[in-house]
């Protein structure tokens, strides 16, 4: 098979959700236009952006009139949230393949291209691929794991980044399984759905190559945000995920507690340092309950600490200790590289 037979395999659908990324979105539509890889539909979702993400959008696509006739623009009448918008972008996907990229991140010009040939090489129903992260220092991964099984219990357990935008996968794995995000929970969506996919995949393969810029510069992104909202959005995604392998395989359920363990104990130590400890702190020691202590110890001690903890005074005296005791290491660190 040639490059030009493998430049049109497939048709293959860039989902793109967008909500005021005016400082990234210019970046992020180039980087798709571009693609060495020809057959492409774009879908963008534009979540009522109240700055000018829409207009910049519009004004970039129109640069590259070749890709017009496949790209599709919805724009939503009143904001619904990451996870219905990534819902209503599958729903209007008609590929072979999904991928899905942010708004504020950027890839490769040749990801779509790699991914179709590895995929026509393996088989593969999902494709992953190594990313950057973009942050005050600049981290690199690649995608490890022994096989189909190890794979889920790493991204359950939160060894692995729990993410969409790394992976092509084939549509029909959503349409066949009823698989979508729940309405509403915004926070850990991706941690609900990739474990599903890769739950009913057949074959995964994955490209070494780095191709992924995820941005962690974006203040309004949900990682970056700590509210009561997104930790409850955060607990039905949990207990959503949870619910799925009660039904399908009781194997990978101690790796979904040791993950709830993780993601309670960063809620108490963030819930305490937003003085919103009084009234929310409560509500996480009772979903603590959900999970057996043994699995505590998974969290290491200077953190877990706050488990044993009952006034909610001590915990935010200590939580926020501990937050100036990171800044002072960090600082030492950045003094001591000179």
């Amino acid at each position: 098979m040639t490059e030009n037979d493998i430049n049109k395999y497939y048709l293959v659908s860039i989902l793109v959700p967008i909500y005021n990324v005016e400082n990234y979105i210019k970046r992020c539509v180039i980087s798709l236009m571009e693609q060495t890889y020809e057959n492409i539909e774009y879908i963008f979702v534009d979540d009522c952006s109240t700055d000018d993400s829409f207009l910049l959008l519009q004004k970039t696509v129109k640069e590259y009139p070749k890709r017009k006739q496949n790209i599709t623009i919805i724009r939503n009448k009143c904001n619904k949230g990451i996870a219905t918008v990534r819902n209503i972008a599958i729903k209007n996907a008609i590929g072979d393949f999904i991928i899905n990229v942010d708004s504020d991140d950027w890839i490769e010009k040749d990801l779509v291209r790699k991914c179709v040939k590895n995929q026509i090489e393996n088989s593969s129903e999902i494709v992953c691929y190594g990313y950057v992260i973009h942050s005050k220092k600049c981290l690199y991964f690649t995608p490890h794991f022994l096989d189909r099984s190890d794979l889920i219990k790493k991204y359950l357990r939160g060894d692995i980044q729990v993410s969409l935008w790394s992976k092509m996968i084939k549509r029909l794995l959503f349409i066949d399984n009823d698989i979508k995000m729940i309405n509403g929970a915004n926070m850990g969506e991706d941690y609900d759905i990739v474990p599903k996919l890769f739950y009913y995949a057949n074959k995964i393969s994955f490209v070494k190559d780095k191709l992924y810029h995820y941005n962690c510069e974006s203040v309004l992104s949900y990682t970056n945000v700590f509210k009561e909202t997104n930790a409850d959005q955060n607990w039905a995604n949990i207990m959503d995920i949870y619910s799925f392998f009660c039904k399908n395989d009781v194997s990978y359920l101690e790796d979904v507690e040791i993950m709830a363990v993780k993601i309670l104990n960063t809620n108490i130590l963030n819930s305490a340092r937003t003085n919103s400890y009084k009234l929310y702190l409560p509500i996480l020691e009772e979903r603590l309950k959900f999970v057996n202590p043994k699995y505590w110890k998974k969290i290491p001690f200077q953190y877990r600490i706050v488990f044993y903890i009952k006034n909610f005074l001590l915990i935010r005296i200590y939580s926020l200790l501990m937050q100036k005791i990171k800044k002072c290491i960090h600082f030492l660190n950045v003094y001591l590289s000179f």
